[in-house]
């Protein structure tokens, strides 16, 4: 990281702090975990998503059970 990109993110964090009587950075901080929270539950979601598909062709064949296996 270069030395401009450290002094905006330390600007950014005084300002954050000074906000709501130093709230600020643990509200960017909740906010932040709810953004990852949300991206882990989707990715989820599509993660079991394939391997409902992946398990419903190795029930019809496509897959074989070897290579279903390889998976776990």
């Amino acid at each position: 990281m270069n030395k401009s990109n450290q002094i905006k993110i330390t600007a950014l964090y005084c300002r954050l702090s000074q906000d709501n009587g130093g709230q600020g950075i643990q509200q960017h901080s909740k906010t932040r975990q709810e953004l990852e929270l949300s991206y882990m539950r989707k990715r989820e979601t599509e993660l079991g998503s394939i391997f409902k598909r992946l398990y419903e062709d190795s029930v019809r064949g496509g897959v074989t059970i070897e290579q279903f296996q390889t998976l776990f």
